[in-house]
């Protein structure tokens, strides 16, 4: 791939499914997929100052 970087912004959130919390948001979604073809590619977004913010920037940093 070329070293062109993709930026998603928005909203990055937790789905919460029978099943358990998976993590969201269209961006983030985005940005996983393209990364997953070879892309550089980042999210821009904000979380909340809680348990569930924390665990969302946690579940982002081992993801990427």
């Amino acid at each position: 791939m070329d070293n062109k970087v993709i930026v998603g912004i928005g909203e990055v959130l937790w789905d919460c499914l029978p099943e358990g919390k998976k993590a969201g948001g269209a961006p983030a979604n985005f940005a996983y997929h393209i990364s997953q073809l070879g892309y550089k590619a980042y999210i821009v977004s904000a979380v909340g100052n809680d348990s569930d913010g924390d665990e969302i920037v946690r579940f982002l940093m081992i993801s990427n």
